[in-house]
């Protein structure tokens, strides 16, 4: 806006000081006053043609200031949007992490029932974030002006990925499944619970940054809130150690 101010200024200055400067060398100079009047009309059009482009700029550099104003409101509102259900979001999110880790401890055991397949089918339903969800997460990583919030949503997201791409391999006859690989896959989604989780004081308002960080307290808390069966501590630091390299390195 002080660029536009100046162009404004700028033109009225040129016509101001032009028509003092031809006043003053009429009245001084009869030489001039004569070639001025000779050549008024070739002046009058080039001031009246520079004027003209000057504020022609100043129009255009307005309309963009304007357009750039109205979209950063947009923006602003959009995000006002989204922050009031992005805790939802999160709840709902969570639910599904819950069912994960509730599935995924007794997934091999279940599938010999309903079938392989089937059961994966039915059980992938289970396991995916809702749509409307993922939407909130997306306009959350693309409105909030915190990198670090948009970070760790959009590493929730690609993590997510990853949790629903192994689900599906499940599917496959050929693969053998190890108590191993069951922990891994249950602490997993106890991962995914506990980087939700860590979001959740600055989507409330109870926090202007983020500073919950994921360790294997969280990890283990998320996987207590479902089951007590098993040792899953190995697999618990893995993924504490894993949000350090992914996500801390970034921040």
């Amino acid at each position: 806006m002080k660029f536009e101010f100046l162009l404004k200024n700028t033109a009225f200055g040129m016509l101001l000081g032009l028509l003092i400067a031809f006043s003053t060398a009429a009245i001084i100079d009869t030489t001039a006053s004569s070639q001025l009047r000779q050549n008024a009309v070739y002046l009058i059009s080039a001031v009246t043609t520079l004027i003209a482009a000057t504020l022609a700029i100043v129009g255009v550099l307005s309309n963009i200031q304007t357009q750039r104003e109205l979209e950063a409101k947009r923006r602003h509102r959009k995000f006002l949007s989204v922050k009031s259900v992005f805790p939802n979001a999160l709840s709902d999110a969570c639910d599904v992490f819950e069912r994960g880790i509730r599935l995924s401890t007794t997934y091999e055991l279940d599938a010999q029932e309903a079938g392989i397949h089937e059961h994966n089918r039915a059980t992938l339903k289970k396991v995916r974030i809702p749509a409307d969800v993922t939407n909130i997460f997306r306009d959350i990583i693309e409105f909030t002006d915190d990198d670090q919030v948009a970070e760790r949503v959009s590493g929730l997201l690609r993590e997510y990925q990853v949790a629903l791409a192994r689900w599906r391999s499940l599917s496959d006859e050929n693969l053998l499944t190890t108590e191993t690989d069951i922990r891994m896959r249950t602490v997993f989604w106890a991962y995914l619970y506990a980087i939700t989780a860590s979001l959740f004081d600055i989507a409330r308002g109870n926090s202007s940054r983020l500073e919950t960080k994921v360790t294997a307290t969280e990890i283990s808390t998320a996987i207590g809130n479902v089951t007590h069966e098993g040792d899953f501590d190995a697999e618990i630091g893995l993924y504490a150690r894993t949000f350090e390299r992914r996500f801390e390195t970034h921040s």
